[in-house]
């Protein structure tokens, strides 16, 4: 595993190297929704019906004696598209670009502390769907299919451990990860974050309790907690929650204000606005959860999500008339900057999931059908308010000792105008992936 030493008068021991590789390729199928309000005729999103992406995904880390370890993991993303907007094929575009997902220094100082800076990634907890005490990385299950993976950010963070049982982390989100991102917040200007997170285990670390507590720059705290529990009385079963609260909503809502037009005079127009932001309401978001391990492998999970910074009934159906044919054409007149703006503000509106009450229900078998090459996964959210879903299976199937072929389906349903409709109906995709 070594590849090079430290000559002997800098160090007696050597420096260690450690490397792999990863080779995916992918084809994708989309089938698009032409008639969705929010991107009539494809024209807004430009959403490809076929793509073909190619990645190489290398890791690189040097371990030294002193226990200081550096790690990079850097992407090269090739991509071919075709996209079809109003009703017509346009010409196929290739882009290349690469970036670091990751590039980190960890020092272990000794086995209870340990130091980690610069651009990572670092979650806990127990739900699968969010994480709503992770307030750093705003990811949720919607996102992530066989080709995702989470970028990370820049981050100072210390470990402290007493013994095997209580742990202390401190992070610090200390400086801007890519400048020019839309963010979690549209128009939002980056602010550095510090956070708090103390943790209690038990039962050889199966299961925990701990709380979080942070704060940005500009003077916006939340607190959280999340835990996890296996149930002494039946083997394989646990029961898991993971929450946030804040104080007011850092989040985009349909409204309605008065714009001065030239010709018109003053109009009544639907925009978006923060109309919660100094709302002295505690707003929580929440995960509830039951998780129940079989014995060949398989994992079943029912979780439930409570969402109070998600939008109402009512404010979903203020969201689509304000994308609505006679809205736009009104923007167009009166004030046509109006348009792109509500529409960045949409995508990046602040909240996790668009509504307010989910179910999510998930099965991971690995070696499946006694297949040990065979690895399948199901999931699929739901919407308690308006009844819509978005569905996901995928199947990896290992050939030799490094090559793995794998396929994967999402399936968005509902009716017009719901939370989860999406603007794709299915999305296919199929590829290899190869790993030295």
């Amino acid at each position: 595993m070594t590849l090079f030493s430290c000559p002997a008068a800098l160090a007696a021991e050597p420096v260690e190297f450690r490397g792999s590789l990863t080779w995916l390729n992918a084809v994708q199928s989309t089938t698009v929704r032409e008639d969705h309000p929010l991107n009539p005729d494809n024209r807004a999103a430009r959403l490809p019906h076929l793509a073909f992406a190619s990645e190489i995904r290398p890791q690189f880390k040097l371990v030294t004696p002193q226990a200081i370890s550096l790690l990079a993991r850097p992407r090269i993303q090739m991509e071919v598209e075709q996209v079809t907007a109003e009703n017509k094929q346009q010409p196929m575009k290739g882009s290349a670009r690469s970036k670091l997902n990751e590039a980190f220094v960890q020092w272990t100082l000794s086995d209870s502390l340990t130091f980690t800076y610069g651009k990572q990634n670092y979650s806990w907890g127990a739900t699968e769907s969010l994480t709503p005490s992770n307030r750093l990385f705003h990811e949720t299950a919607l996102a992530r299919n066989i080709l995702y993976e989470l970028s990370g950010k820049n981050l100072a963070r210390f470990n402290l451990s007493a013994g095997k049982r209580l742990s202390l982390v401190l992070i610090s989100e200390y400086e801007e990860t890519d400048a020019g991102d839309a963010g979690f917040v549209a128009e939002d200007k980056f602010e550095a974050k510090a956070m708090a997170k103390a943790e209690v285990n038990w039962n050889s670390g199966t299961d925990f309790f701990g709380i979080v507590g942070g704060a940005s720059s500009g003077g916006r705290p939340w607190a959280g907690e999340y835990l996890s529990w296996t149930l002494p009385f039946v083997a394989g079963f646990s029961v898991y929650a993971d929450a946030s609260h804040e104080r007011g909503a850092n989040v985009w809502y349909p409204s309605v204000n008065t714009v001065n037009s030239p010709q018109l005079g003053k109009q009544k127009l639907k925009v978006f606005e923060k109309t919660k932001l100094d709302d002295n309401r505690i707003y929580t978001l929440g995960v509830a959860g039951v998780r129940y391990d079989f014995e060949d492998g398989a994992t079943v999970r029912f979780e439930y999500i409570k969402n109070d910074t998600g939008y109402s009934h009512e404010q979903t159906a203020a969201l689509y008339e304000a994308f609505s044919p006679r809205e736009l054409q009104r923007n167009a007149f009166v004030a046509p900057d109006l348009i792109s703006t509500n529409y960045s503000r949409l995508a990046a509106r602040g909240t996790e999931l668009p509504g307010q009450r989910y179910a999510y229900a998930s099965c991971s078998w690995p070696r499946a059908f006694k297949n040990a090459d065979l690895t399948l996964f199901v999931r699929s959210l739901y919407s308690l308010t308006d009844k819509s879903s978005s569905s996901y299976a995928s199947g990896e199937y290992a050939i030799g000792d490094a090559g793995t072929t794998f396929y994967a389906a999402t399936v968005n349903a509902g009716d017009e105008n719901t939370e989860l409709r999406g603007l794709s109906s299915t999305t296919h995709v199929a590829g290899y992936r190869h790993s030295w």
